[in-house]
Order: structure tokens, then sequence, then C-alpha cells
């Protein structure tokens, strides 16, 4: 029983422009997503002018100039919503009398300006004059709109990916190494189709586990930060954000937890509910997935399963060595040493 999971590097060494920064870039009057959009529905044309001129958007677009065209989109929106999070606790409250009733204002004293997360400075700077009053009509207003810029970007990026479905995918072409391999199961971080429109897979071995998108676009996806990230009691404003929450929100598919059990059990057979390719060599492959801690709870069950080899492709030495970073994150010292340096290692790198 071959397993391979897959991640965006899948798509990307497949040509679809399904970076951040690509989404990004399409983000703009006249490029041809835009089309797509005017072309689409007047609610998503109003979702895209939204988006286009949101503060989340200018931020994501300041980061990502800073990163030289890279960007985390997970540790940007935890930055943002830490920093909604936190501002209440920089301001100080004064309270005045108004027509005979108590008034409070929020302020934030100028000594603590430089205490502000990046985002919420320029939110204070939206209208190039710093604001340092607020009333609390005015900070719910705030977090109001916040939450839509987010809600909106996450739902316009759907959007875009159905525009890839639709746009880019019949003129993908099948990579050797892929239609070589023999996979009885796919587990797939990706919201696209792409490896049951190329290769050999039965569509009910496939595991979208953060949802997929379908050509019309109606399906919930999970997009947002880590499970790992989320404090009760400072997030709970924001749990519509969380991983972990709109997993549950959206019932994602959780299939690969089965055949999880049957490698456990020694159950390399299939029964109706599934086909195999016949392979008979239990193995895990890892292709184009960062190995981000953040995915840990899903990649560590398949990572720890008892000699089953897990063979990790990579595309350099720098990329190698980020994944290695990653994967110690996931298992810590003593099982990252014990599965990478011992004589037969149950987890190999091998370069594409």
């Amino acid at each position: 029983m071959h397993i391979l999971i897959i991640g965006n590097g899948f798509d990307l060494a497949h040509g679809l422009p399904t970076r951040y920064s690509d989404f990004m870039k399409q983000i703009q009057i006249g490029s041809d997503f835009h089309n797509f959009v005017v072309n689409d529905s007047e609610f998503n044309k109003k979702i895209f002018n939204r988006v286009k001129d949101s503060i989340v958007l200018k931020h994501l677009k300041r980061e990502l100039q800073k990163n030289e065209g890279w960007i985390d989109f997970e540790n940007e929106i935890r930055a943002i919503i830490d920093g909604m999070c936190e501002l209440p606790s920089l301001l100080k409250r004064k309270s005045y009398i108004q027509n005979k009733e108590v008034e409070s204002n929020f302020v934030l004293e100028g000594e603590r300006i430089n205490e502000v997360a990046p985002f919420i400075y320029r939110i204070l700077l939206h209208h190039k004059v710093i604001k340092y009053q607020w009333t609390l009509d005015e900070l719910r207003k705030l977090e109001k709109n916040v939450h839509r810029q987010i809600q909106d970007f996450i739902d316009l990026f759907k959007e875009y990916i159905v525009w890839i479905i639709q746009t880019k995918m019949d003129s993908l072409s099948q990579i050797s190494i892929f239609s070589k391999m023999k996979v009885d199961c796919l587990l797939s971080f990706n919201y696209t189709p792409t490896f049951l429109k190329l290769y050999d897979i039965k569509e009910k071995n496939i595991c979208h586990v953060h949802g997929e998108i379908s050509e019309n676009g109606n399906n919930g996806i999970v997009m947002g930060v880590g499970s790992d990230f989320y404090d009760e009691h400072k997030h709970d404003r924001y749990i519509e954000f969380f991983k972990f929450y709109q997993c549950y929100k959206h019932s994602t598919n959780k299939n690969y937890l089965d055949w999880i059990d049957r490698l456990k059990n020694g159950h390399i057979s299939w029964d109706t509910t599934f086909e195999s390719s016949g392979t008979d060599n239990s193995a895990i492959s890892i292709f184009g997935h960062s190995l981000d801690p953040t995915d840990r709870n899903i990649l560590t069950p398949f990572l720890d399963l008892k000699d089953i080899p897990v063979y990790i492709y990579y595309l350099n030495d720098m990329n190698r060595f980020e994944l290695e970073k990653n994967l110690l994150k996931i298992l810590g010292k003593e099982l990252f040493s014990k599965y990478l340096a011992e004589k037969n290692p149950k987890i190999q790198f091998k370069k594409i």
C-alpha cells in the first residue's frame, strides 16, 4: 500500500500559479482574473473591489515586497489577529461627562505607538494621520471590518482557485516521476484536482484534508491559522480563522485515518471501499509539502507508522535543509535522530 502526500509544491511543479504571491498579483483591474470575476457574478465583483482596496491586502503586499516575493499567509494572518487582540491592552481608558452621562474614550498614548503591530500601525495611518483616540463603538467597528477583510480575502482566493481550475487545468502535462509511481491513496493538502486529472487513481482513494474546490466553487476550504497557535483566552473572537474550527465547520475529509488504522493493523489488502494498484510494499511518499509544524496533527501519524518507510522528495540542498528543520520541529530531537540517523533510516530524503 503506497500513500502519496502532496502539498502546494506539487501544483507549482505542474506550472499552476497557486502561490499567494501569484494570487495577489492578479488583484488589479484588467488582470485575467479580474476579467474572469467581472463576468462571473456581481457578488464576486464586489468582493474583488473590497479586497483590492483593503488594508489587509496593502499590508500583505508590503510584507511580500519586504520578503522579496515570498509570503507566509498563515503567519501574516496570525500576526493581524494577534495585533487586533493586543490593541485594547495598549489603550488607556479615559472617562468624561457628556450630557450628564459618563462617556469613555480609549487613547493610545504617544510612548506606546512603537508597541503596536505593523498591521495596526497601518490602520492608524489609514488616513495619513495617526489616530490616537477611539470610542468603544469605533473599536467594535474596526474589529468587524478586519473580520470582513480577512474573510473577503479567503473568499476571493477560493474564486481564484476556481479560475485556475477552469482556465489552466486542461493544458497541464504529466511529470515522469508521478506517471511511473504506483499510488494507492493520495492525501492532498491542496484545493485542486490536479493529481486526479493527470494520473491513474480512483477518486474515492483521494483525501483532500483541507477541502477541495470544484469548478463551481461551492466547497468549503480550510485556509487559516494553525491550531497550535490558538489561545482560548485571547482568540475567541477570531475562532473562525483557525484551522481546527474550519475543519469542523466544513466537515473536511478524514478518510486518511482509516488508511492509518489499516497500516497499523497490517491490513494491506482492500475491501470494496477502496481499490488498490496492487503494490505489495507499503510506503509513504511526501512531495511538495513544506512539513510545516502547523500540520503536525495530520503528518505525525504517518511518520510514526512502525516498519513503514517514509520518502521525502526535495529539490536542492536548501530545500532539504528547510524540510529537515521543520521535520525536527514535528518529531523532536529524539525521534528525529531515531528515524533519520539509524543504519537503515525509517525516513529518507530523495532528490528529484
